[in-house]
């Protein structure tokens, strides 16, 4: 079996009947929503690091705590709505404490590093975090690392060192339309930098984890997040006595955003992956977290990017796009090929039922299942052996080989008639795969999939017809033939006779006559084991004994 692939869009709106042209105006508008609501929530990302420069003043563990305040009381009625135990399950508790710690961390480092390094740079390095997450899967969870993700990690490691600037590589000038002068502190760069990486390692490590929660509803893992965050930032704002008030009510403003803006990112992605495909989302959030950062840093801060950060932006860009379609581009067909028919494959039952009308679906019975649809499930072609064939085929193999023989020699090629050796052995069904992407998120793909046995299996289950068919002619005529030997005398003569050329036909009549089936029967299997001299012996003898007993007999009396 080979596959082509795709990835699944569920769309909603497709759930009434339309007509092909209308249906396909829906669709393009909701994959361009789809993307739409990528580019909202990279828009709200930038939007977070934009209030993040303007808040230096605050601490970032303090903007951690205004961010998670925000998110858990939010969280909260959808937990409600949820029902079952807020905290989770007993046995994934440490897991939803342990992603909570991670999560609390990389935001608290992020908040620093977005406070010591401009944003249009320290966006650049938060972009690398899929390769990260790559890196860690092939550790933690034993998946393959291939030659893409290995050059891509490469160009990223090369862009976030060009973005560092490090002092025995780079010669720093001074120079007021440059971001080297606004960055002209060595340490505030090199803290920025090492938190900015610190970060992407923490948010990979949630990653994983979250990867280990895929049984667990968000909204608990969000709810679990928040406090584990709050406390955790709490904890660090004591120890570095870290609060204060805003000064301005601009400051108490963006505080107030904070929560707002990192639900509506929260929101629109996963929007944008139930609505488009976890690839074009991938590249519209991989070029916008990067692009608009540095067009916010340039409006709002006047901080102009050298040349070397111009390369990193674009180096990191391209890998990171190249990691976010590796998994829609090169999903391994081995791996779908392999699930799709160990599982099942199928085909929808109302575009079956119909008589195929050339262009307006792929192939028969493969289209686009709306709610309303039935589909029929193929998974005999890995038990082809089994006997309940019609079971199998659902009620269509006892008519199938009169069907595909009609067809057959009727058919003079119109491809709008239906073909029922296609309609029972299609050579292309779907098959539902589900994956994690390299954002952690989970994939859904819609695979077509090719059967080219089918191309056998047709006509084996033809010939398999025709020849059930001749043995259950044989089979019915031997059943009835066996009721006559049981039921009628005159039968079991004519066959004994003529089995039995050497006799004459009227002793055999009287041999008959005689016996009983039961009897008769064990004489039949007696001649078929015995030598046939005996059999014949032993049959004379019946036939002797048998006109003695018709023979009338005398009584003699004394007068």
């Amino acid at each position: 079996m080979k596959v082509e692939y795709r990835s699944l869009v569920e769309d909603k709106i497709a759930s009434n009947a339309m007509d092909k042209q209308s249906t396909s105006k829906v669709t393009y508008s909701a994959l361009f929503k789809g993307l739409i609501y990528a580019a909202i929530s990279s828009l709200f990302i930038s939007a977070i690091c934009v209030v993040t420069q303007y808040l230096k003043n605050i601490h970032p563990a303090q903007l951690v705590i205004s961010q998670y305040s925000g998110l858990f009381l939010l969280a909260i009625p959808l937990v409600m709505k949820e029902g079952g135990d807020p905290l989770g399950p007993k046995e994934l508790r440490i897991l939803l404490i342990m992603r909570g710690f991670f999560g609390a961390t990389n935001s608290f480092l992020r908040f620093y590093s977005l406070q010591h390094l401009p944003i249009g740079e320290a966006a650049v390095i938060f972009s690398t975090f899929p390769a990260v997450v790559s890196i860690f899967a092939c550790v933690c969870l034993n998946e393959s690392c291939g030659f893409v993700q290995t050059i891509a990690t490469l160009l990223i490691m090369i862009g976030v060192t060009l973005i560092a600037k490090p002092p025995f590589l780079f010669q720093l000038t001074s120079s007021y339309s440059s971001t080297l002068y606004t960055t002209s502190q060595n340490n505030d760069r090199l803290y920025g930098v090492i938190t900015s990486c610190t970060s992407t390692l923490f948010r990979s490590c949630q990653i994983i984890i979250i990867r280990k929660l895929k049984e667990t509803h968000p909204s608990i893992i969000m709810l679990n997040f928040a406090w584990v965050a709050i406390i955790e930032s709490v904890i660090i704002a004591v120890i570095l006595d870290a609060f204060c008030l805003p000064s301005t009510i601009t400051e108490w403003l963006l505080m107030l955003m904070l929560p707002l803006l990192a639900f509506g990112a929260q929101l629109t992605l996963a929007l944008s992956l139930k609505t488009e495909e976890a690839g074009p989302v991938s590249v519209v959030r991989a070029a916008l977290e990067v692009i608009l950062p540095m067009i916010w840093q340039l409006l709002f801060f006047s901080e102009i990017p050298d040349i070397w950060t111009v390369i990193a932006s674009l180096l990191v860009l391209v890998s990171v796009t190249a990691i976010g379609l590796l998994g829609f581009v090169e999903l391994k067909v081995n791996l779908i090929d392999s699930f799709c028919w160990v599982h099942s494959t199928y085909t929808v039952k109302s575009e079956r039922n119909q008589t195929q009308i050339l262009g307006a679906s792929a192939y028969n019975g493969v289209m686009q299942q709306r709610p309303n649809d039935s589909i029929r499930v193929l998974w005999y072609y890995q038990w082809i052996y089994f006997a309940l064939l019609n079971w199998l085929f659902e009620g269509d193999f006892t008519s199938y080989g009169y069907r595909s023989i009609t067809f057959l020699l009727t058919n003079d090629g119109n491809m709008e008639d239906k073909d029922p050796m296609w309609d029972v052995f299609p050579k292309m069904a779907k098959c539902h795969f589900e994956k994690y992407g390299p954002s952690g998120h989970l994939e859904k793909w819609d695979a077509l999939c090719l059967l080219p046995l089918n191309l056998i299996n047709d006509k084996i289950f033809l010939f398999l017809w025709i020849w059930l068919l001749f043995l259950l002619v044989i089979t019915v005529t031997s059943a009835i033939f066996h009721a006559l030997l049981f039921i009628s005398p005159n039968v079991r003569f004519w066959f004994i006779v003529l089995s039995n050329t050497s006799f004459n036909p009227s002793d055999m009549e009287v041999l008959t006559d005689n016996l009983s089936f039961g009897d008769w029967f064990l004489l039949h299997l007696f001649k078929q084991n015995v030598d046939v001299i005996v059999a014949r012996m032993i049959t004379k003898d019946l036939i002797q004994a048998a006109l003695k007993r018709e023979k009338p007999q005398c009584v003699l009396t004394e007068v």
